[in-house]
């Protein structure tokens, strides 16, 4: 057993998905890793969102692409499938229940339509086959969906129930309370009070309301809706489980599901990348990192970044982290953003200035 007295190699704060894949890694690897966490609602669903397993993400690749660069997309898509693949072997090591559907983005907003086509083209360019479906399959009107076949929903608090005991297995240590170590990472929402660049003014965080529905008819696949600040719609065990980024979602649900009955309801903190990219590496100095940004995606783009985190501290990567804290966005994206905006606020273009992200 270690000495909780002693430094540690590797402190994490968050006992999320980032976190737990971290400190696993991490105590395979022989370290003396603890994560610290305040609450450690193990087998509970509070502070989860739904076990989404995709690489269709809302406007994610058009976002990148335009913030960043085509590559700068292309390498998130590239960690996205590693970490996805990670997820899915521990998933069927655990035998933690999964469950195979294709993936939508879709808007009912024409302006809002207009950026699809820019994320299919985006998603392209990363190598996805996305398609369009004017199939009407919902009972409410939408524009056609983009859609990627094959993605999955897993049990996300058994995966993550699964992660805490192979880390406790592998010698790690799960704590509720600082504890000494030489490095530091924060995986939450809210960088720690030692945040050196500022990441805590670069990132959107958001609290998901999330629903667990009884609906007459379940829809055939996962849908992410870009109206009203951005909803998830996650069919899973006979129910309809439905996220929403800024409201309760409870009159939502009423008016595009009548006749639909409330069985469950919980929260999930979670945090946009105001740049796009998620935040992941060496916050100022090397004993202090952060992963953070993932949004909603945390499960592949969080574990990616918990694998990229990994090889950083056992100096098995390539010798950079693709998503550093420390980048600028691209000058072009900046000015065509505040000239854009500055043009639908004239009323000289009703085409939404920049796509919607909460």
């Amino acid at each position: 057993m270690l000495d909780r007295t002693a430094q540690l190699d590797l402190g994490i704060w968050g006992a999320g998905i980032t976190g737990l894949t971290l400190g696993l890694l991490q105590a395979r690897s022989g370290r003396k890793v603890a994560v610290i966490d305040p609450i450690l609602p193990l087998g509970q669903q509070e502070g989860l969102p739904a076990g989404v397993l995709t690489m269709n993400q809302e406007l994610q690749y058009h976002h990148i692409t335009r913030w960043r660069s085509a590559a700068a997309a292309a390498t998130y898509a590239e960690q996205n499938r590693r970490g996805i693949e990670f997820v899915l072997g521990e998933v069927a090591q655990a035998g933690v229940a999964i469950e195979r559907m294709p993936m939508a983005t879709y808007t009912a907003d024409g302006h809002e339509a207009f950026w699809l086509r820019y994320e299919a083209r985006a998603m392209r360019a990363c190598g996805l086959e996305p398609e369009f479906d004017d199939t009407p399959v919902l009972k409410y009107d939408i524009r056609p969906e983009l859609v990627l076949d094959d993605q999955a929903v897993i049990d996300l608090v058994a995966y993550r129930d699964h992660l805490a005991q192979s880390f406790t297995d592998a010698g790690g240590i799960l704590e509720t309370k600082p504890v000494p170590a030489r490095t530091l990472v924060s995986t939450t929402a809210y960088p720690p009070a030692q945040d050196r660049l500022g990441l805590r003014h670069r990132i959107d965080p958001a609290t998901w309301n999330w629903l667990r529905v009884e609906v007459e008819e379940l829809p055939d696949r996962m849908r992410f809706d870009l109206d009203d600040s951005g909803r998830l719609l996650v069919p899973w065990q006979g129910k309809l489980l439905v996220g929403s980024r800024r409201d309760s979602g409870v009159e939502w649900v009423a008016s595009h599901f009548p006749g639909s009955k409330i069985v469950g309801h919980w929260q999930a903190k979670a945090a946009a990348s105001l740049e796009a990219l998620p935040l992941v590496g060496v916050n100022g100095t090397p004993d202090l990192l952060a992963a953070t940004g993932f949004d909603v995606w945390e499960l592949s783009a969080g574990t990616a970044g918990a694998l990229q985190l990994h090889d950083h501290l056992t100096g098995t990567g390539v010798g950079h982290l693709p998503w550093s804290p420390i980048r600028f966005p691209r000058a072009s994206a900046v000015f065509r953003a505040v000239w854009g905006r500055t043009r639908y606020q004239l009323d000289l273009n009703r085409i939404t200035p920049f796509p919607k992200r909460g």
